[in-house]
């Protein structure tokens, strides 16, 4: 059974710097219509709502042993296998998305009685091999993870209806019994 954990972060090693391929699950997640929502909400106030929403994202990324690796206007781009590998990642990551989705509902409902906000998150999960290292320059670098599993998770969170978790095939076939 995947439980919470302590996680503690390191320096990426020269090999990590140059990239190794490694078996990851990423997941990526956003808030749907976070555009219409930004034109009704106060920025100070949207600043807080989404500071909430980033809060439980990363607590319930990290609590299974996952990465967040970046955060975007309106959601975030999480790895489970990376950077300590895990023959489990992509039960770590589905199990991971059934806790955030229970959090952000509750998240959401708090939101719409307070606010008057339909506040719905999509999540997409899959899987396969990725380069990891960093990418950039001397002066600017991140440490991420690239490949077709990447992009193909990404594309699978935008087809997500809100509120809903989907998980492309591969993850669904390490994840099956």
């Amino acid at each position: 059974e995947v439980g919470p954990s302590t996680h503690v972060e390191t320096a990426p090693t020269p090999r990590a710097l140059e990239g190794e391929r490694k078996e990851v699950t990423v997941m990526f997640a956003d808030v749907k219509g976070s555009m219409d929502m930004t034109e009704h909400v106060d920025p100070e106030r949207w600043r807080k709502i989404m500071d909430r929403f980033f809060t439980l994202m990363c607590e319930g990324v990290e609590s299974f042993e996952g990465t967040v690796n970046r955060f975007t206007g309106d959601g975030i781009v999480a790895f489970f296998g990376v950077p300590t590998a895990y023959e489990d990642h992509a039960q770590r990551a589905c199990h991971a998305a059934l806790h955030l989705r229970e959090e952000l509902a509750q998240y959401a409902y708090e939101l719409a009685k307070d606010e008057g906000l339909e506040f719905c998150v999509r999540m997409g999960l899959n899987s396969g091999e990725v380069v990891v290292g960093a990418i950039g320059d001397d002066l600017h670098f991140e440490y991420t993870a690239l490949g077709h599993s990447v992009s193909l998770g990404k594309r699978i969170e935008a087809l997500a209806e809100p509120d809903t978790i989907y998980v492309a095939q591969t993850t669904a076939s390490l994840v099956s019994g």
